[in-house]
Protein backbone atom coordinates (compact mmCIF):
# COMPACT_ATOMS: atom_id res chain seq x y z
CA UNK A 1 0.00 0.00 0.00
CA UNK A 2 1.35 3.44 -0.93
CA UNK A 3 1.48 6.22 1.67
CA UNK A 4 -1.11 8.11 -0.40
CA UNK A 5 -3.58 5.25 0.06
CA UNK A 6 -4.24 6.19 3.70
CA UNK A 7 -7.02 8.49 4.78
CA UNK A 8 -5.37 9.12 8.14
CA UNK A 9 -2.03 8.51 9.82
CA UNK A 10 -2.08 8.28 13.61
CA UNK A 11 1.25 9.04 15.25
CA UNK A 12 1.46 7.15 18.52
CA UNK A 13 0.22 3.66 19.34
CA UNK A 14 -0.68 4.46 22.93
CA UNK A 15 -4.19 3.82 24.18
CA UNK A 16 -5.50 7.17 22.92
CA UNK A 17 -3.92 6.74 19.48
CA UNK A 18 -5.31 3.22 19.19
CA UNK A 19 -8.80 4.39 20.19
CA UNK A 20 -8.60 7.20 17.63
CA UNK A 21 -7.45 4.77 14.93
CA UNK A 22 -10.22 2.32 15.84
CA UNK A 23 -12.91 4.99 15.48
CA UNK A 24 -11.46 6.13 12.14
CA UNK A 25 -11.36 2.53 10.88
CA UNK A 26 -14.90 1.95 12.12
CA UNK A 27 -15.93 4.94 9.99
CA UNK A 28 -14.43 3.14 6.94
CA UNK A 29 -11.21 5.20 6.78
CA UNK A 30 -7.92 3.56 5.82
CA UNK A 31 -5.67 4.17 8.82
CA UNK A 32 -1.95 3.76 9.43
CA UNK A 33 -0.70 3.78 13.04
CA UNK A 34 3.01 4.45 13.63
CA UNK A 35 4.94 4.52 16.89
CA UNK A 36 8.55 4.72 18.00
CA UNK A 37 8.23 1.64 20.18
CA UNK A 38 8.04 -1.93 18.97
CA UNK A 39 5.11 -2.70 21.30
CA UNK A 40 1.74 -0.92 20.97
CA UNK A 41 -0.23 0.34 23.94
CA UNK A 42 2.00 3.06 25.36
CA UNK A 43 1.61 3.19 29.13
CA UNK A 44 -1.22 0.67 28.83
CA UNK A 45 1.18 -2.04 27.67
CA UNK A 46 2.51 -4.61 30.11
CA UNK A 47 6.10 -4.57 31.33
CA UNK A 48 8.05 -6.66 33.80
CA UNK A 49 8.04 -4.86 37.14
CA UNK A 50 10.37 -7.23 38.96
CA UNK A 51 11.60 -10.74 38.27
CA UNK A 52 8.52 -12.78 37.38
CA UNK A 53 6.02 -9.92 37.93
CA UNK A 54 4.39 -7.98 35.11
CA UNK A 55 2.12 -4.95 35.34
CA UNK A 56 0.52 -2.32 33.14
CA UNK A 57 1.83 1.15 33.95
CA UNK A 58 -1.68 2.56 33.82
CA UNK A 59 -3.82 -0.35 35.01
CA UNK A 60 -5.17 1.89 37.76
CA UNK A 61 -6.85 4.06 35.12
CA UNK A 62 -8.89 1.27 33.52
CA UNK A 63 -11.80 2.13 35.78
CA UNK A 64 -11.94 5.51 34.02
CA UNK A 65 -12.25 3.96 30.55
CA UNK A 66 -15.33 5.50 28.99
CA UNK A 67 -18.09 2.88 28.85
CA UNK A 68 -19.30 4.39 25.55
CA UNK A 69 -15.89 3.67 24.00
CA UNK A 70 -16.05 0.12 25.33
CA UNK A 71 -19.49 -0.34 23.77
CA UNK A 72 -18.77 1.46 20.47
CA UNK A 73 -15.64 -0.58 19.82
CA UNK A 74 -17.16 -3.84 21.13
CA UNK A 75 -14.21 -4.36 23.46
CA UNK A 76 -16.08 -6.97 25.51
CA UNK A 77 -16.40 -9.08 22.34
CA UNK A 78 -12.60 -8.99 22.15
CA UNK A 79 -12.19 -10.22 25.72
CA UNK A 80 -12.09 -7.04 27.79
CA UNK A 81 -13.82 -7.31 31.13
CA UNK A 82 -13.46 -5.06 34.14
CA UNK A 83 -14.07 -5.99 37.75
CA UNK A 84 -14.70 -3.81 40.75
CA UNK A 85 -11.50 -3.16 42.62
CA UNK A 86 -11.47 -4.73 46.06
CA UNK A 87 -8.10 -3.25 46.92
CA UNK A 88 -5.53 -0.89 45.48
CA UNK A 89 -1.85 -1.64 45.67
CA UNK A 90 1.24 0.43 44.95
CA UNK A 91 4.06 -1.96 44.08
CA UNK A 92 7.56 -0.76 44.93
CA UNK A 93 10.85 -2.21 43.72
CA UNK A 94 12.17 -2.30 47.29
CA UNK A 95 9.14 -4.42 48.35
CA UNK A 96 7.79 -1.61 50.57
CA UNK A 97 4.33 -1.97 48.98
CA UNK A 98 1.27 0.04 49.97
CA UNK A 99 -2.11 -1.73 50.04
CA UNK A 100 -5.40 0.12 50.43
CA UNK A 101 -8.51 -1.99 50.93
CA UNK A 102 -12.16 -1.43 51.72
CA UNK A 103 -12.80 -4.16 54.29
Amino acid sequence: MQMTDYDAIVVGAGHNGLICAAYLAKAQHKVLVVDGRSVPGGCASTREFADGFSVSDCAQWLSQLDRNVMSDLKLADMGLSLSDAKATISLQADADHLILADV
